[in-house]
């Protein structure tokens, strides 16, 4: 899907809309129909996913953040910390440490949490 292969980059609903040749609330309310997720919701689940695999990789935090697509770190820990329970050098640290569990890990899941 575009999005996993992009997410890294700005996306915008417009610009997928103009990508598939669609109106972009049309795309949207699409999107949400089929996954159940807005796109923002997804493109922030696929960039919290990629975060915790680079950082249990050792990756800097900071790296990772710009390499996922944020350029606010306080959004990025503000996401992380949302999707993990734990700030994104707690995460790195904790897989260092080689702890199987840290916080609230299921929380990237859950297709409820900071809903947008």
């Amino acid at each position: 899907m575009f999005v996993r292969a992009n997410y890294g980059e700005r996306i915008s609903i417009a610009s997928l809309g103009a990508r598939v040749g669609r109106n972009a609330a049309y795309v949207a309310t699409l999107f949400r129909r089929q996954t159940g997720l807005t796109i923002h919701r997804y493109l922030t689940r696929v960039r919290m996913r990629r975060a915790a695999m680079m950082l249990r990789r050792a990756e800097k935090v900071e790296a990772v953040m710009l390499l996922v697509g944020y350029r606010s770190k306080k959004n990025f820990y503000r996401q992380f910390q949302l999707a993990y329970g734990v700030t994104p050098g707690q995460y790195k640290a904790s897989r260092a440490r080689g702890q199987v569990s840290c916080g609230a890990s299921s929380r990237v899941f859950s297709s409820s949490t900071a809903s947008t």
